[in-house]
Formats: structure tokens, C-alpha cells, sequence
């Protein structure tokens, strides 16, 4: 990863937005810009300045890890600590990231901190994050073909009567042997369970003719992939096959015409539409960015004031569902990028239904 061309984007940013100092509280945004991988950084940045604080645990490793920042062991008070900083910077105003301060955190800073204006900002390190560089694409490349082989590898262990739980720890094996992590909160879900968007594994046993959902993210290089399947254990049943056949198509649809130019809110709409007009609601998103968090920017809804556009370099998922209270769900997800003007499937597990058994 460039982490000079990242920083030094960073800080043409805050010249362009007139923002004279800010400070990243966020520990992924301090990674994405330092490179640093410790759990404990805040990072001050100004258009000429980068300074990345953490305490005595981490400074040896944060001098390798983040040659671009000067690193400062903070001590006993953070807060103490940078308001020395700012002083010796003559910074008046400090922008810092609203979602991730806790109103204890912001009254420690305006306590301390009172001789500067303190002021929330949005989605700034995000917004940048969106894009990914070649090198970000290669380390969820490598993820995503670790799970498309561990699907492979899944559905020869799945039969009636192993539950959830075994399913998942099998999940876990594969894929730690091959160097990858997975996302802890991963969701296998059979039988009415499956209509659980984010029914994580349970020790539920798998019967027969039940469908099975598998959505997992596999972690390499600190990048994250995100895949989900929908299987049925054992023959398929007339509902089983027509409700995966609407969501296969809904997502075959926004494959098509996801691609550079269109609008989160269209491309929603292309999957949307083919399963409202079969009686049934996307009560979700279509998709989200992935890299260092599993679900980042972009959101791909049509939620209001979300106005973006698909851009080359993002990268994200499409994932249209139906779930039925009571009887199950179908998902099928990819994660793909957008690249000149086309997408690019990351995962490759096929997608048409797999009957297992």
C-alpha cells in the first residue's frame, strides 16, 4: 500500500475543505492512512503535519509501521497531550469524526481542549476509502478466492443432521489454514432461520429439504471479502425453486447494469423491481462497499440523500434477498468491482442453486 500517496491526499483534502487540523479516532481510518495496525491510535493531521499518538505499547511497531508520521507516545492524558500539540501548531479549530466520539469522550476534549473550537465532521477517511488502489484489490482478490474454495470445500462436509454450529467451526478451519481469517460475526442459517437476514449459527440441527444460507467474509491483509449462498439440503421443493429463481434473476439484473455512471438508487432499483413484481419487497439494501470493515461506503439503497454514483476502483457487494417469516430465505451475494465501466466479479461460486445430497 502507498501510504505517502495516501496521506499526502489526505492533506491536499483538508487544504481544498479549508480544515486546519483533524483528528482520526477511528482505529481503521488510522490505519488506512498510517499503515499503522496496532488497536490504539489517534491520529492529528494537517496540511502539513502527521502525527499518529498511541501509548508505550505500540510506539516500537508504530515507527515501522508508519514511516509518514511522527509518532508520540501520549502518556497519562491524551487530551493533554493534544492540547500541547495544538498549541505548538497554533491550531484554533479541530475537526473530529462525529460517529465515532462518545459524548464522555467529547466532554474530556471541550473540557481540556477549551480554547479551541471543536467541530464535527462526516465520512471524510471514508470517502476516500471508497476507492480502491490496485493493491487494496489484490488483498480482497486473494480473500474472495479463498471463499469461493471454501464453499467448494463446504457443501461436500453439509449433510441432514450436522447443525449450524459444526458448519461454522468446519468454515473456520478451511480457511485458517489457508492464511485467512473470517469475519466473526458470520451467518449460517437453516430451515426458518434462513429468513433471519443476519441469522448467525446457532446449534440448530440441518434437516432435509430445508434451505441453508451461508454468508461469511474472509479477511486477508486486513481486507475483507463477503460472499453469500443459499443451498437446499436434499431436492429442491416448486417454492424453494421459484423464490430462488426471482432472487437469481433480481441479481443477475443488477449485474448487468451496475457498472460506472449508474446511481446507487438505480441500481437498487434494477433488483428491487423484478422481486416487488413478483409479490415480495428488497427490504434491504442491494449492497455495500467492502475493504478494511466488511460494510463501508458506498451503500448501494435508495435511501433518502443517498445521491452517489458507482465509481471505477469501488468495490462492493450485490446481494438481493426474499425472506419469509416462518419459512426461510434466499440470498445470493458477490462481491465485485467496478472497473472501466464494466464490473468484475471477485467471487465466483456458482450461483445457480445447488441442491446438496
Amino acid at each position: 500500500m502507498d501510504y505517502k500517496k495516501r496521506i499526502e491526499m489526505f492533506q491536499k483534502e483538508l487544504e481544498r475543505k479549508n480544515i486546519e487540523a483533524i483528528l482520526i479516532s477511528n482505529i481503521v481510518n488510522s490505519c488506512y492512512l498510517s499503515g499503522f495496525s496496532g488497536s490504539n491510535a489517534f491520529t492529528l493531521i494537517t496540511p502539513d503535519d502527521a502525527i499518529l499518538l498511541t501509548d508505550f505499547r505500540y510506539t516500537e511497531s508504530a515507527l515501522k509501521e508508519a514511516p509518514y508520521f511522527k509518532i508520540i507516545d501520549y502518556g497519562p492524558s491524551l487530551e493533554i497531550k493534544i492540547r500541547d500539540l495544538l498549541k505548538n501548531l497554533q491550531i484554533n479549530r479541530l475537526y473530529f469524526e462525529e460517529e465515532y466520539v462518545s459524548v464522555a469522550q467529547y466532554n474530556r476534549w471541550s473540557a481540556i481542549l477549551s480554547d479551541i473550537s471543536m467541530i464535527p465532521c462526516r465520512k471524510i477517511v471514508e470517502n476516500l476509502r471508497k476507492i480502491k488502489d490496485k493493491d487494496e484489490i489484490d488483498a480482497i482478490k486473494y480473500a474472495a478466492k479463498v471463499s469461493d474454495e471454501a464453499l467448494e470445500y463446504i457443501i461436500e462436509y453439509i449433510k441432514a443432521g450436522t447443525t449450524e454450529n459444526e458448519i461454522a467451526r468446519e468454515l473456520v478451519y478451511f480457511v485458517k489454514k489457508r492464511g485467512v481469517e473470517l469475519y466473526p460475526k458470520f451467518i449460517v442459517a437453516s430451515g426458518f432461520r434462513s429468513a433471519l437476514p443476519h441469522g448467525y449459527y446457532s446449534e440448530k440441527v440441518v434437516e432435509n429439504g430445508e434451505l441453508l444460507m451461508i454468508d461469511f467474509g474472509a479477511h486477508y491483509k486486513g481486507y475483507f471479502s463477503d460472499i453469500t449462498r443459499t443451498f437446499v439440503v436434499g431436492k429442491a421443493n416448486e417454492k424453494q425453486l421459484n423464490i430462488y429463481d426471482i432472487v437469481y434473476r433480481a441479481q443477475k439484473k443488477a449485474l448487468a447494469v451496475t457498472k460506472a455512471g449508474i446511481s446507487y438508487k438505480d441500481s437498487f432499483r434494477s433488483a428491487a423491481t423484478i422481486i416487488e413484481e413478483n409479490g415480495y419487497i428488497l427490504g434491504h439494501g442491494l449492497g455495500h462497499g467492502v475493504g478494511l470493515d466488511v460494510h463501508e461506503l458506498p451503500f448501494i439503497n435508495e435511501r433518502e440523500g443517498n445521491e452517489g454514483v458507482i465509481e471505477n476502483g469501488m468495490v462492493f457487494t450485490i446481494e438481493p434477498g426474499v425472506y419469509i417469516p416462518g419459512w426461510g430465505g434466499v440470498r445470493i451475494e458477490d462481491t465485485i468491482v467496478a472497473e472501466e465501466g464494466i464490473y468484475h466479479s471477485l467471487t465466483n461460486f456458482k450461483r445457480e442453486i445447488i441442491e446438496i445430497g
